[in-house]
């Protein structure tokens, strides 16, 4: 079958009239009368299926440019077939930012890397898991719209939690750690002033988005959606829809043998791990040989990065890991998880949080008497230690205690 570069404009849309429509437009393409309905816009978006880059990317490039005119910014998003299928994966795929009247090769690059991004090796591998047909890469080209405010609401059931970014970061924004970041009841009402100050805009936010998110189609008692928005002074736009799993109903029960002090904790449920594998660095390699050999086992880590974004590789290569935990000697103030690893945590059913240790393991994996620091950073740890955890991050609460007796670190590769 022959198809040519064709597109119609369906009010906001410009849409191929033939060809592969990609998974994250079909989300935000089905929700648009929902989206309009509650006082939100979508920016106007190009779809692009993988079948018409085979006329090359100069070709693409005259084409974004005729529809969106020079000197525009626009949003070059991943839009997979595969995308957000099965357990989502934030972050897996690449999605950029262009200004189209700078240097058309370099346009072509950044197009380029969106759909490359398509073969990388979680990628791939994660398609080869869920038996997932190889296809290509589609794109969603938007305008790219300066916020004032950016962020996401996820509604994980009872609770949703209303996420405020960073609006200079960009399109890196849902990867970095977040301004700040709310628990929202059913009503849309805010649940957790005592974390962070709230403005009066936050509360209207929390409604409106809890609204638009519960209006939306059902998807099961065990789904929700995701809406990342952006905002300004020319309106509040919706530029993302995403099917995303609900939390279960679950409470920890407090005891006197918790060794941990939470300052954020990401997931729901009843934990047990079968060793602790401590990374005061990135390891891909050294994680993904332990997860060979392992299921259910807590990763430990000081480093910042993987708090912040998914792309580091350790987390991608976790599998079989159910627990992440980000440990720091102090707290000049919240270091929460970014968007995108928060949705990362729960789609694979784990948890995660930030804090400190409060028995001497804090100390021992933080400066260890045995293993000098440069060693450490050349090297990981582990310990077959057993840990039970339960976790609730409806109300950021977490108790982690030991099972049976603790055992030594040794020095792994």
């Amino acid at each position: 079958m022959t198809i040519n570069l064709e597109f119609k404009i369906e009010g906001n849309w410009i849409l191929p009239t033939k060809g592969t429509f990609g998974n994250k437009a079909r989300n935000l393409y089905d929700n648009q009368g929902v989206i309009a309905n509650h006082g939100f816009k979508i920016p106007r978006s190009m779809v692009i299926p993988y079948e018409y880059l085979a006329y090359g990317y100069p070709a693409i490039v005259d084409i974004i440019h005729h529809y969106f005119g020079n000197g525009k910014t626009v949003a070059i998003r991943s839009n997979s077939p595969d995308e957000d299928l099965g357990e989502r994966t934030p972050g897996l795929y690449r999605s950029e930012a262009v200004e189209l009247n700078k240097d058309r090769v370099g346009t072509q690059d950044i197009i380029g890397a969106v759909v490359d991004s398509y073969n990388y090796y979680d990628a791939d591998f994660r398609r080869k898991e869920l038996r997932l047909e190889n296809k290509g890469m589609c794109l969603l080209v938007q305008d790219f719209i300066p916020a004032d405010y950016s962020g996401s609401f996820s509604d994980l059931g009872e609770t949703g939690i209303l996420t405020f970014t960073n609006s200079q970061m960009g399109m890196r924004a849902m990867t970095e750690k977040p301004f700040s970041k709310y628990r929202v009841d059913l009503k849309g009402k805010i649940i957790s002033k005592n974390l962070m100050h709230t403005h009066t805009y936050e509360e209207y936010i929390a409604e409106r988005l809890r609204r638009l998110s519960s209006a939306l189609p059902k998807l099961g008692n065990d789904k929700g959606w995701e809406t990342e928005f952006v905002f300004n002074e020319e309106g509040k736009y919706i530029v993302q829809t995403t099917p995303i799993k609900r939390q279960a109903s679950f409470v920890v029960v407090p005891s006197e043998r918790n060794i941990f002090d939470p300052r954020e904790v990401i997931g729901r449920g009843s934990f047990r791990t079968n060793g602790i594998l401590y990374l005061p660095f990135s390891k891909p390699r050294l994680v993904s040989r332990v997860d060979d050999s392992m299921e259910n086992y807590c990763i430990v880590t000081n480093y910042h990065g993987v708090s912040r974004g998914v792309g580091e590789g350790s987390l991608e290569r976790a599998r079989k890991s159910n627990v992440l935990i980000c440990i720091e000697d102090r707290f000049p103030g919240l270091h929460p998880f970014s968007a995108h690893v928060a949705q990362f945590i729960r789609e694979g059913d784990r948890c995660a949080m930030v804090g400190r240790f409060t028995n001497d393991m804090n100390k021992y994996l933080l400066s260890s008497d045995d293993i000098s620091l440069s060693d450490q950073h050349m090297y990981g740890l582990f310990s077959p230690t057993q840990l039970d955890i339960q976790a609730d991050e409806s109300l950021n609460l977490v108790n982690i205690e030991i099972i049976g007796e603790a055992k030594p670190f040794e020095r792994i590769e």
